[in-house]
């Protein structure tokens, strides 16, 4: 996210980025706090987020992944799989959309083993305190890659939770901004657009393991998204 976002800030003269880190749950007030400008972390467009900042238009399209333990002993195909299984123990991480989609699913509280970040799940995972983790599938291959741990796998295949249209449900990926700040973003879809027209976006974010398919489709909006619409 932060290479693509020098790609969309260049053609306007911005060449230096200064990065602040932050929790994920501290994201959104540092940016009404105008203490950063964007949120450059890739953030999911989600209807209730779109009530406290403007969202740039999708930037990436998200599915999650469950990351187990090799052979996946306790044949996790997809969250439906772990509801059925009282004893199975699930981590993820607070505030982010898989905890939703994970209480969604039915999946019972006491189930559900929250982290403070990815790697903590991770590291929960390799130590036996959860059963599977879910993150975004990018993110989990970032963490396996990072690990190199050969003792762990994806949950292959993997069905993707379902919303209330019966649709798989996937996630876009966008950048934050502050809603009086309309020139800005005006600046920065117009970027995205020609990027994503040109080709230029996938090649960016291809050499972080996106796909084709990890793209949203030309013409999707922030504003569909955050309107509650299906976007394809």
């Amino acid at each position: 996210m932060v290479e693509l976002l020098k790609a969309v800030l260049a053609p306007y003269g911005i060449t230096h980025i200064e990065a602040q880190i932050a929790d994920f749950n501290a994201l959104v007030p540092s940016l009404l706090s105008k203490r950063i400008d964007v949120i450059g972390a890739g953030m999911f467009i989600r209807p209730s987020r779109c009530g406290s900042i403007a969202f740039s238009d999708p930037v990436s399209r998200i599915g999650g992944s469950l990351l187990v333990k090799k052979g996946n002993p306790m044949r996790l195909h997809s969250l439906a799989d772990v509801t059925r299984q009282p004893a199975v123990k699930i981590g993820t991480q607070p505030g982010v959309d898989q905890q939703q989609e994970v209480v969604q699913s039915g999946v019972s509280p006491d189930q559900i083993v929250l982290f403070s970040k990815d790697t903590e799940a991770l590291a929960g995972l390799q130590a036996g305190r959860v059963d599977a983790i879910y993150f975004p599938a990018l993110e989990v291959n970032g963490l396996l890659a990072t690990s190199a741990d050969a003792g762990l796998e994806h949950a292959q295949p993997f069905d993707q939770p379902v919303g209330s249209d019966g649709k798989p449900i996937y996630h876009y990926q966008a950048f934050g901004l502050r809603k009086e700040d309309t020139d800005l973003l005006e600046a920065v879809n117009g970027s995205i657009a020609t990027l994503l027209a040109s080709g230029k976006l996938l090649g960016i974010l291809g050499a972080f393991g996106y796909t084709q398919n990890d793209t949203p489709a030309a013409g999707v909006r922030a504003v569909e998204i955050c309107s509650g619409r299906q976007a394809g």
